[in-house]
């Protein structure tokens, strides 16, 4: 005779792995000494995302961890002259019991260096009459807004010259410099002597 055993019901539980790929970069282009906007998400709820950072190139990224629907808002630099991009590599982990881990995902930032503004007049020594028409010529961009005392005197423009005969003694110029990469630095200014 043959003896058959009871059978026993085993209860097995998978828990899913989380995908992090819903995480969402906000800004993959900014300027120096500007914040990353880089949203966490996965499709597990109690994921911890870590991260960490691949070509860091002394623009200040640095490592971490968040949890669903935090922010990595970190600000970085560039001293230039070029690009960096700066590569956020985040891990998924899962809530315990299990903590199974996801792959990874990669968000990129680049990081543009400021314009290098400049700023010239067309009087070799910046002393003028009252009434004296000079002509400012900015550099270093595409668009140009010139200030007079800090008061906004010609709108941001692709004209690199600013002409004005109304400066008064001790009026400083200076110009608002864009690039291409719509990165933006101000000029030194230029202290006008303006004799009657």
């Amino acid at each position: 005779a043959s003896c058959a055993g009871s059978f026993t019901d085993v209860d097995v539980v998978v828990y899913p792995i989380p995908d992090a790929s819903s995480t969402v970069n906000n800004l993959t282009d900014i300027c120096h000494n500007q914040n990353t906007d880089i949203d966490l998400d996965a499709d597990v709820v109690g994921t911890i995302l870590n991260w960490i950072i691949i070509n860091e190139s002394g623009t200040g990224a640095t490592a971490g961890s968040g949890n669903i629907g935090d922010n990595i808002s970190q600000t970085l630099v560039n001293g230039g002259p070029g690009d960096v991009t700066v590569t956020y590599r985040i891990t998924p982990t899962g809530p315990a019991p299990t903590n199974c881990v996801g792959s990874n995902v990669d968000r990129d930032v680049t990081v543009h260096p400021l314009p290098t503004p400049t700023l010239a007049s067309d009087d070799a020594d910046d002393i003028i009459c009252d009434g004296d028409v000079v002509v400012f010529t900015g550099g270093g961009g595409t668009n140009y807004e010139f200030y007079v005392n800090g008061s906004l005197a010609q709108a941001n423009s692709a004209d690199a010259t600013y002409d004005t005969d109304t400066l008064v003694d001790g009026d400083v110029v200076t110009v608002l410099v864009t690039d291409g990469n719509s990165c933006q630095a101000l000029s030194g200014g230029i202290n006008m002597t303006v004799n009657p």
